[in-house]
């Protein structure tokens, strides 16, 4: 196949859209846009707004050898589209409309659709090879329902269907007094800076408003909390970024131990490590019990990545985060199809990061090219 004439369209928000515009170029970006240049294929990047469905266009930004500049350009619709980002409510019907078009030219999009929580932990609770990893999880149907989760754990989790970064979450604490304690991470509108928020509820009463005000309309699942592995105070999870290489194998790019901050409900803004040193050298495991919790762990990751493909069909990648507790049992958190591998980056050398994008555009277009040699 011709590389030159196939084009792979990335949809990005409109903020790191304008940044483009203005030559100030986010990283992460700038590592996709490499890993194009590599492999040779023509990428361009668009936010939802330069999308024209009426003539089937994009106005995208697209780099320059030759005049080492961000430049502006009108585009088909992308033969392969990567999502970087899902357009909110406002532009839900013109983003479905984008998915419906690129199914009718047998364009591949290989990151879609994103996850619902509600949803994943419902169709993963029928395969029984994964129901052992999931914690307690019910949908919230009313603040009674909350009331039932509270009563029977110490501490659960109020999760937004579809946030992310470790927005829309709640932790929630009952305390010896009849009380409860609960806090959140309230992100920065001006930089990636955010504070927690620990507020105190004398009675369950007291917890609707805050509840409410915090997740407004949208779907909320309840989750016991699980009692997560620790270091010098601070809470630990796991993310692990799966993908498909060239040839469509599944492999493990990468293991990220995220530590939070000190009593922080999340761990998602903070510190990363790669899991092997971690667990030795912060941890002190021996590596017997590293290499035999490895062994669960991949184990785990194989069944909950290709669980997720039997519902939700083939992906290019999957971010999955979980939680190992002191007794080494492993707890699926939740799924990513458009993860920005920051805890890969922070956590792993160079040429694993970069490799993780290389290998995606090299498996895009030998997937798109097998797709359209079926069609002929």
């Amino acid at each position: 196949m011709n590389l030159q004439g196939l084009k792979l369209g990335v949809l990005i928000t409109k903020k790191t859209f304008r940044k483009l515009e203005n030559q100030t170029v986010p990283h992460r970006i700038n590592s996709l846009a490499n890993a194009g240049k590599q492999i040779d294929i023509n990428l361009y990047f668009f936010s939802i707004i330069e999308l024209d469905i009426k003539s089937k266009s994009i106005t995208g930004l697209y780099w320059s050898d030759k005049d080492n500049l961000w430049l502006k350009n009108d585009f088909p619709l992308p033969d392969i589209l990567y999502l970087r980002s899902t357009p909110g409510k406002m532009y839900k019907g013109k983003f479905s409309k984008l998915i419906k078009e690129i199914n009718i030219k047998k364009g591949l999009i290989i990151n879609y659709p994103a996850f619902d929580k509600i949803d994943v932990f419902k169709k993963l609770n029928t395969v029984e090879l994964a129901q052992k990893y999931l914690p307690d999880t019910t949908p919230f149907k009313s603040f009674n329902t909350l009331k039932i989760m509270l009563t029977k754990y110490t501490c659960v989790y109020l999760k937004a269907s579809q946030g992310r970064k470790g927005q829309q979450v709640m932790r929630i604490k009952r305390d010896c007094n009849c009380g409860f304690e609960y806090s959140y991470y309230l992100q920065s509108k001006i930089n990636a800076k955010g504070k927690i928020i620990k507020r105190k509820a004398d009675s369950f009463g007291q917890l609707r408003l805050p509840i409410s005000n915090f997740f407004k309309n949208n779907s909320v699942l309840i989750q016991k909390g699980i009692e997560l592995l620790e270091f010098d105070g601070s809470p630990i999870d796991l993310r692990a970024e799966l993908q498909r290489t060239k040839y469509g194998k599944v492999k493990i790019t990468g293991i990220s131990v995220r530590v939070g901050k000190v009593n922080s409900p999340i761990t998602t803004h903070f510190k990363a490590y790669e899991f092997g040193a971690f667990f030795k050298n912060k941890l002190n495991y021996s590596q017997q019990r590293i290499e035999h919790l490895k062994t669960k762990i991949y184990r785990f990751l194989f069944i909950i990545y290709y669980c997720l493909e039997y519902h939700y069909g083939e992906y290019g990648e999957i971010g999955i985060d979980f939680a190992v507790d002191h007794n080494d049992k492993i707890w699926f958190i939740e799924s990513n199809s458009q993860s920005t591998k920051v805890s890969l980056e922070r956590s792993h050398n160079k040429e694993t990061y970069s490799k993780s994008y290389i290998d995606l555009l090299e498996y895009a277009v030998n997937k798109y090219e097998k797709h359209n040699e079926q069609q002929i």
